[in-house]
C-alpha cells in the first residue's frame, strides 16, 4: 500500500509531535470543588484548576479570556479584575482569584482550558447570602411576623422555620396543634437589586395569626430561621409581648431541679424517714426491756411483804433471816 504513496515511505515524523500527541491523550484538566461554587460578599472568588501535564492553561468567564499561564515563562492577566498563580511543583495547579471581594458581577460560567492539548473543565459560580442580624419584626394585637433581608439562593422549601413559646424562663417547642391554629402562609418579595445570572434574591415573611384565644395561656413567641447554607448562623427572634398560646409549661423552681430529680429526692427522704423511725422504735424497745426485770422484782417483793409485821419487813430489808 505504501508503494502507492512513495512520499510516505520517506516521511519523518518529528519526535516533538509524538510527545504532544501522547500528552494530549493523557491531559486531565479538573476544577476542584464540584459543578457549582458559592461565594459570600465577604470573601474573594477563588477557583483552583489542576492539569497533569505541562501546557498552556487559560481561564475564561462566559467565553471571555481572563488569564493565561505558561509555567515555563509565567502568567498573563487579560482582565484586571482577576489575578492568577501557577505552581509546577504542586502538580500543575492554577489558582484564579478576584482582586476584590465577591460581588454578583462575578457570577457566571468559568472555564479552565488546556490550550495546548484541548481538555477543559467548567464550573458555575454563584452567590450566597443570609444576614441573620437584619430583619423587620411586626407585632400586632393578635398577630406577629418577621421579614428577612434579601436571601440568596432563595428557595422557600429549603428554609427551616421553628416556632417556640417562652414562659417563665422555659423555652418549649410549639406543638403541631398550635401551628395548625396559628401558622400563616409564608410570603416572599423579589429583591431586584440582587441578581446572580438569571436568578434573583428574595426576602421571606413568616408569621402567626389569630392569636386572640382568651382561654389560652400567654407566653412570648420565639422563631428560629435557618438557611441551609448557613446552618451555624440562624436568625433567632423573640417577641416583646406575650400572646395567648397553648404550649406553655411552668418554669422549674429556684433549685433548678426537674420533676424526675424532685421525685428521686422525695423517695430518698421518705426512706430515710422510715429508717430513722425504725431505729427510734428499736432503741425504745431495748430501753423498756432493761427496765422490766427491776420492776418485776419490786412487784414480787411487794407481794411477799403483804401480811408481814413491820418487824419482819424491817428484818427482810436489812438482810436478816426471819425466824
Amino acid at each position: 500500500m505504501l508503494e502507492d504513496f512513495p512520499s510516505l515511505k520517506t516521511m519523518k515524523i518529528p519526535v516533538c509531535f509524538i510527545i504532544i500527541a501522547l500528552q494530549a491523550c493523557d491531559a486531565n484538566v479538573n476544577i476542584i470543588g464540584g459543578d457549582t461554587l458559592y461565594f459570600e460578599n465577604a470573601e474573594q472568588l477563588s477557583i483552583t484548576c489542576t492539569n497533569n501535564v505541562t501546557a498552556i492553561v487559560e481561564y475564561k468567564k462566559d467565553g471571555f479570556p481572563l488569564t493565561v499561564c505558561v509555567l515555563s515563562s509565567g502568567c498573563t492577566i487579560k482582565d484586571a479584575m482577576f489575578t492568577v498563580y501557577g505552581n509546577v511543583s504542586s502538580g500543575g495547579r492554577y489558582l484564579l482569584q478576584s482582586v476584590n471581594n465577591f460581588t454578583t458581577d462575578l457570577c457566571g460560567a468559568y472555564e479552565c482550558e488546556d490550550v495546548s492539548h484541548g481538555p477543559t473543565d467548567t464550573v458555575n459560580v454563584s452567590y450566597k447570602d443570609f444576614d441573620n442580624n437584619t430583619y423587620i419584626a411586626e407585632e400586632k394585637a393578635d398577630e406577629l411576623s418577621i421579614t428577612t433581608a434579601c436571601v440568596f439562593p432563595a428557595v422557600l422549601d429549603d428554609m427551616e422555620i421553628t416556632w417556640y413559646t417562652y414562659h417563665n424562663g422555659y423555652l418549649e417547642l410549639m406543638s403541631a396543634a398550635d401551628l395548625d391554629a396559628f401558622n400563616r402562609v409564608p410570603t416572599n418579595i423579589t429583591c431586584p437589586n440582587v441578581t446572580c445570572g438569571i436568578s434573583q434574591a428574595h426576602s421571606f415573611t413568616f408569621g402567626l395569626g389569630n392569636l386572640n384565644g382568651s382561654h389560652l395561656s400567654e407566653a412570648f413567641v420565639e422563631v428560629k430561621i435557618v438557611h441551609p447554607m448557613f446552618k451555624d448562623k440562624p436568625l433567632i427572634w423573640r417577641s416583646s409581648k406575650q400572646y395567648p398560646v397553648v404550649s406553655v409549661k411552668q418554669a422549674p423552681d429556684d433549685s433548678g431541679l426537674d420533676g424526675v430529680k424532685r421525685a428521686v429526692i422525695g423517695v430518698v427522704v421518705g426512706v430515710v424517714a422510715v429508717v430513722v423511725v425504725g431505729l427510734v422504735l428499736v432503741i425504745k424497745k431495748k430501753i423498756l426491756q432493761k427496765r422490766r426485770p427491776t420492776e418485776t422484782v419490786r412487784l414480787f417483793s411487794a407481794l411477799n411483804d403483804e401480811g408481814k409485821s413491820p418487824d419482819e419487813q424491817s428484818e427482810q430489808v436489812s438482810g436478816s433471816i426471819p425466824k
